[in-house]
C-alpha cells in the first residue's frame, strides 16, 4: 500500500503530552501538520488511508522547512535541520522553535556552543536518549560525525569519524539503544560507531568504527552474510529495538527495503517501482506502516517536490527511537555476551563454584580467581582470570582446563615478548573498555592486541588513535607498518588521510618516494593506486 502526501520534508513521531500513544508530525514547506489515519468505511479491505490535519500546528519562531527530524526524549523536543543544512533547530513541547547550533547563513567546520558552531552540510541526525544528538556533517573528504550536547548546545567533532574512503560520506545515522551504539551509513556500507574518550582528556572524543554490512566499493546488490552483503546507493536507515536495522537502498529505477539483522546478515524485504531521488528520514507508524520522506523521481527525472510515502510494513519492527521515547518497551539485544557488565566479570565465585574464593591457595586444589601475568623484563600484573578470559580469546584458551600454560590453575603465567607498558594499557582496557595509549606505545599495543585476540572494538580504538597520531611526515611509514601487520581498516583510513593531505605529500618529495618503494614491496596494488592519485 502506498500513499503520497506532497511537499513534505520530514516525518517524526513524538509522545502525546500527558496521555499514552504518539503523534506523527510532518514537517512541510512553511508549516507543520499532524499525520492522521482515516477510515474508508470498509474495515474488511484492510486498506488504511492517511491525511494531513486540516489545520497547521501553530508554532512560535522562525520556520521555513525542516529535514532529518528526530525526537530527543531528555528535552522532550524535536530537533531538525534547517533548509540549507547549516543549522539545527528545536521544536519544544509548546511548539516553540529556536536555533540550537550552527548558523543559517554561514558554512564551516567549527566546534563551539550555539551559534559559534558551524556546519558544512548536515545530512542526518540521531538522538541517543542520553542528551546527545549525533550529526552527520560534510561531504567527501570533509565528512565526519559530530555530537550536539542538548543541555549546553555545545558541538564537538568525533576524532577518527571520517569514512574509510575519501569518496564516501555519512548519509544516514540512527541509534541502536539496546546495543548502545550509533549506526552510520554511507552509500554502500553500514557501520557501528563506538564513541569513547572525553572532551577533557588529551585525546578528546573519539569514534571507533566497525563495518557491519556492505562494501566500501560500489558494487551490484547482493544479500547474504556480512562478507557478501552489498548495497548500491543507501538513502537512509532506521535502527530497531532488537538491533535490527532497516536500510533503504536505491537501485536503478527502483527502491529496495533491506532488513539487516543483529549479526550483519542482510535480506531484502520489499522492492518498489519508484526511485527515491533523495530521502531524509523514515519512521514507523503505530500500525507498522513505514513512512518515508522522499524526493520523488521517476524514469530518472527528478520531480523536484518532496513527498511522504506510506508503505505497509512489519508491525513487529520497533524503532529504537520509539523505545527511547517510552512509546514501546526496550528489549535487550539478541546477543549481549560481548557486553557483560564489569561487576559480573569481577565477581568472586561462591564456595560452591568451580573457582574457589579469594582466600584459596593453589595447594588446596582449588583455582584462585586471580592470576599473575609476568611479561618482558620481569614486570608482573595481577588480574582476574574471568576478566582475561572474557576479553581475550588467547587467555580464554590458555587459562582453560588443559590450556597452553601447562597447569591452567597456576598462580603465575608468563607472556613472552610482551611490552610491559603496552600490556598494562591493554589490561586496563580489559577492565574498563577504554583506551588512552601514549603515541609511542600505539604500535606495540596494537601488535599485542592482535596477538592476544582482543575484541574488535579494542582494535578499532587503537586504529582511531593510530590514525590521530599520523602526520603528513609519518603517514607513509605508518602505512607500511599497518600493511605489515594486516591492519586492513587502518590501511584504508591512512590511505584516505594521505590523499586528503596530498599537497603535503608532494612537497615531502624524496621521503615519500622512499616510503612508496617500501610499500610497493609489500602491496604493489596499493602503492600503485596511491602513486597514480598523487600524480
Amino acid at each position: 500500500m502506498l500513499a503520497l502526501l506532497e511537499a513534505a520534508y520530514s516525518v517524526v513521531n513524538r509522545p502525546l503530552g500527558n496521555s499514552s500513544g504518539s503523534q506523527t508530525l510532518i514537517l512541510l514547506d512553511g508549516e507543520i501538520r499532524e499525520l492522521l489515519e482515516v477510515s474508508d468505511g470498509n474495515s474488511a479491505s484492510g486498506v488504511k488511508k492517511f491525511r494531513l490535519s486540516e489545520h497547521r500546528r501553530p508554532v512560535a519562531g522562525t520556520y521555513d522547512c525542516g529535514t532529518a527530524a528526530v525526537y530527543e526524549p531528555t528535552s522532550d523536543s524535536i530537533f531538525f535541520v534547517d533548509s540549507r543544512g547549516l543549522s539545527i533547530k528545536r521544536l519544544d513541547r509548546d511548539n516553540n522553535i529556536s536555533l540550537v547550533a550552527g548558523s543559517e547563513a554561514r558554512a564551516g567546520s567549527v566546534d563551539g556552543r550555539g551559534g559559534k558552531a558551524l556546519f558544512k552540510h548536515i545530512s542526518s541526525l540521531a538522538a541517543d536518549g542520553k542528551g546527545n544528538v549525533f550529526v552527520a556533517d560534510g561531504c567527501g573528504r570533509e565528512s565526519c560525525i559530530r555530537v550536539l550536547r542538548v543541555r549546553t548546545g555545545e558541538v564537538v567533532t568525533l576524532r577518527g569519524s571520517e569514512p574509510s574512503r575519501v569518496e564516501s560520506y555519512w548519509r544516514a545515522l540512527s541509534y541502536d539503544a539496546a546495543a548502545g551504539v550509533l549506526v552510520a551509513a554511507t552509500a554502500t556500507v553500514v557501520c557501528h560507531v563506538l564513541v569513547y574518550g572525553s572532551e577533557n582528556s588529551s585525546l578528546g572524543l573519539c569514534a571507533a568504527m566497525r563495518l557491519v554490512a556492505g562494501s566500501w566499493e560500489r558494487e551490484t546488490v547482493d544479500e547474504g552474510s556480512v562478507e557478501k552483503a552489498r548495497f548500491v546507493d543507501i538513502a537512509t536507515i532506521l535502527a530497531g529495538r532488537d538491533s535490527r536495522v532497516l536500510v533503504l537502498d536505491m537501485i536503478s529505477e527502483k527502491t529496495a527495503v533491506h532488513m539487516m539483522e543483529a549479526d550483519g546478515t542482510v535480506r531484502r524485504v520489499a522492492t518498489f517501482d519508484f526511485f527515491c531521488g533523495n530521502t531524509h528520514n523514515m519512521a514507523v507508524l503505530a500500525g507498522g506502516e513505514l513512512a518515508l520522506c522522499v524526493k520523488w523521481a521517476t524514469n530518472g527525472i527528478d520531480r523536484g517536490k518532496y513527498s511522504v510515502a506510506i508503505i505497509s510494513g512489519d508491525s513487529s519492527f520497533v524503532p529504537s527511537s520509539e523505545a527511547l521515547a517510552g512509546l514501546r518497551p526496550l528489549a535487550p539485544p539478541a546477543d549481549v555476551s560481548a557486553r557483560t557488565a564489569l561487576p559480573d566479570l569481577l565477581a568472586v565465585p561462591t564456595s560452591g563454584g568451580g573457582e574457589g574464593s579469594e582466600g584459596d591457595s593453589g595447594s588446596s586444589g582449588a583455582r584462585s580467581p586471580l592470576v599473575t601475568v609476568r611479561v618482558a623484563g620481569g614486570k608482573a600484573f595481577v588480574a582476574h582470570r574471568s576478566v582475561l578470559a572474557a576479553r581475550s580469546e588467547y587467555f580464554k584458551t590458555q587459562l582453560a582446563e588443559g590450556g597452553g600454560f601447562g597447569d591452567s590453575g597456576a598462580a603465575e603465567v608468563t607472556l613472552e615478548g610482551a611490552h610491559p607498558e603496552a600490556f598494562g594499557h591493554l589490561l586496563s582496557y580489559s577492565y574498563t573498555g577504554l583506551l588512552d595509549v601514549p603515541d609511542e606505545l600505539l604500535r606495540p599495543a596494537a601488535e599485542l592486541a592482535g596477538r592476544l585476540l582482543l575484541p574488535a572494538d579494542c582494535i578499532a580504538q587503537l586504529t582511531v588513535q593510530l590514525l590521530a597520531a599520523a602526520t603528513p611526515e609519518t603517514v607513509i611509514g605508518d602505512l607500511v607498518w599497518a600493511v605489515q601487520h594486516g591492519m586492513t581498516e587502518l590501511v584504508q583510513r591512512l590511505k584516505a588521510y594521505l590523499l586528503r593531505h596530498r599537497k603535503a605529500m608532494v612537497v615531502a618529495g624524496p621521503q615519500v618516494q622512499v616510503g612508496l618503494c617500501a610499500l610497493a614491496a609489500l602491496d604493489p596494488v596499493l602503492a600503485g593506486d596511491i602513486m597514480a592519485r598523487l600524480l
